[in-house]
């Protein structure tokens, strides 16, 4: 018997039924979901796994809990229940909380989320903030790549894809693992409490893709298309430009966040630092304040700019944060544009083509960026693609980008 399995034994205790074997299943599911981001971010397997058993706690300590929220009855005492099961991620009530039972996420959300909090999510996982007054249909939700859990299988028609499961969603494709659906919530800025009942399917796709669902992507111009085992699926425009940013966000995870923060010297406990990756679009392009220009490897194929830029003080009480990005950058007329938030006071930009020589330049201070080029296949690999192009010192200014040897 696995450490996994032991613990959600020890941890379900005094439960019976189905209720205990659905609830060992979501523990289950937890800590194999919470050991991957884990080792995402730089620890080995079993110290991951170690650590999301922990982040949990006691299994005796679980097991009351689960018990005392088994006795509910009450409206009132399902939404106290919620408060002690969200620590868990697994409960029934917060089961009903995740899919919007409206008495208990009225009631959770007011003491979690006072009004004034301009951004319900607060940077939850499984949870998107939108613009506030959005339409939470499929009509406004879309945009997002977020999809009406009961609204995914008519949405995926036409597709292989099926949505299987009562309480438990998964995604189905035939001849591959089924993908467990994590539902998401739905925030708007500047109103309270969000709303659950979503499938994240861009999320939900790049998990697939690590599973070995044939799951491609392809760019054409500045056009994204999202593809699965062959067929496009809608909304290809939205849908493959947030995979592409969720797969960057993962390959920064797993290749250089902890890198980065230990090279930049960076505490967590003092900063706001978080590594973050998008997709550049046109517009997004033609309002970038600064950019940089660079030749296309090859045009045929996809790239996405890493950059790290270092912390720097523009007034005595101002301080912009190091960051670390990755952005999907589309080939127009044979060059790639990167655009660059919070341009270096320098003005240099350093291009290396490898992953050692990017944290030495980081060691020092620099601002520094590398090109790596996306596979189609949106899977994670062992090592990070990065392009071997001539090293060089861009300077960037607003509009225009000079480069020198």
């Amino acid at each position: 018997m696995s450490p996994e399995q032991q613990y959600v034994r020890r941890a379900t205790r005094g439960l019976r039924g189905r209720v205990r074997q659905e609830t060992q299943t979501e523990l289950l599911d937890h800590i194999t979901e919470r050991t991957r981001q884990l080792t995402l971010a730089g620890l080995s397997p079993e110290q991951a796994r170690e650590q999301a058993m922990q982040e949990l706690g006691a299994p005796a300590t679980v097991a009351r809990s689960l018990r005392r929220e088994q006795g509910f009855t009450t409206a009132a005492q399902l939404a106290l229940g919620t408060l002690i099961g969200l620590t868990l991620l697994t409960s029934l009530t917060a089961r009903l909380y995740a899919q919007g039972h409206s008495f208990i996420s009225a009631t959770v959300n007011r003491v979690l989320y006072p009004p004034q909090v301009s951004d319900p999510c607060q940077n939850r996982p499984d949870c998107v903030t939108v613009e506030s007054g959005t339409d939470l249909t499929l009509t406004g939700t879309r945009p997002y790549g977020l999809i009406p859990l009961n609204q995914a299988s008519d949405y995926l028609n036409g597709t292989n894809i099926q949505v299987s499961g009562l309480l438990s969603k998964h995604l189905t494709l035939p001849g591959y693992p089924d993908v467990r659906v994590h539902p998401n919530r739905i925030g708007r800025f500047e109103e309270p409490g969000t709303h659950g009942g979503y499938l994240n399917l861009p999320r939900t796709l790049v998990d697939a893709a690590q599973l070995g669902w044939p799951v491609t992507l392809n760019l054409s111009g500045t056009s994204y298309s999202l593809e699965v085992e062959g067929q496009v699926l809608p909304d290809e425009n939205v849908v493959a430009p947030i995979a592409a940013s969720l797969y960057l966000s993962d390959l920064l995870d797993q290749h250089l966040t902890v890198a980065v923060r230990d090279a930049a010297r960076i505490t967590l406990d003092l900063t706001h630092w978080t590594p973050s990756a998008w997709t550049a679009s046109t517009l997004v392009l033609q309002r970038a304040s600064t950019r940089a220009v660079l030749p296309t490897p090859d045009p045929a194929r996809m790239y996405a700019a890493v950059s790290f830029l270092p912390e720097r003080r523009i007034s005595p009480n101002s301080v912009i944060i190091a960051s670390l990005s990755a952005v999907a950058i589309p080939s127009v007329n044979g060059r790639l544009t990167i655009p660059i938030n919070d341009p270096p006071a320098s003005g240099l930009l350093h291009l290396v083509n490898s992953r050692e020589h990017f944290l030495t330049q980081v060691r020092a201070g620099h601002a520094v960026t590398m090109l790596v080029e996306i596979p189609r296949n949106l899977r994670l690999t062992g090592d990070m693609a990065i392009v071997k192009s001539p090293e060089r010192t861009l300077i960037v200014m607003t509009g225009r980008t000079h480069s020198r040897r």
